[in-house]
C-alpha cells in the first residue's frame, strides 16, 4: 500500500510541476507578446520623430540659405550706398 501511495505521490507531484512550468511559460509568453507590441509602437514612433527631423533638417538648409541670400543683399546695398555716398 506504501509502495502505490508513493508512487502516486510522485507522479501527482511530477504532474504538479510539469503544470507549473506549462503555467510559468504561458506567462512569459504574455509578457513577451505586450513587449513586442510596445516594442512596435517604438518603432512607429521613431519612424515619425525620424521623419520630423529629417523635415525639420531641410527646412534649416532652406534658412540658412536664404539667410545668407539677404546677407550678401544686404553687403551689395552697403556697397552701393558707400559708392553714392562718394559721389
Amino acid at each position: 500500500m506504501n509502495a502505490i501511495w508513493l508512487i502516486w505521490s510522485v507522479l501527482g507531484g511530477s504532474v504538479l510541476l510539469v503544470l507549473v512550468a506549462v503555467m510559468a511559460v504561458l506567462w512569459q509568453h504574455y509578457l513577451n507578446r505586450d513587449l513586442q507590441a510596445a516594442c512596435a509602437e517604438c518603432r512607429g514612433n521613431l519612424k515619425r520623430l525620424r521623419e520630423q527631423r529629417d523635415q525639420l533638417e531641410e527646412k534649416i538648409q532652406e534658412l540658412s540659405a536664404g539667410l545668407r541670400a539677404e546677407k550678401a543683399h544686404v553687403a551689395q546695398l552697403q556697397r552701393q550706398v558707400e559708392l553714392l555716398r562718394e559721389l
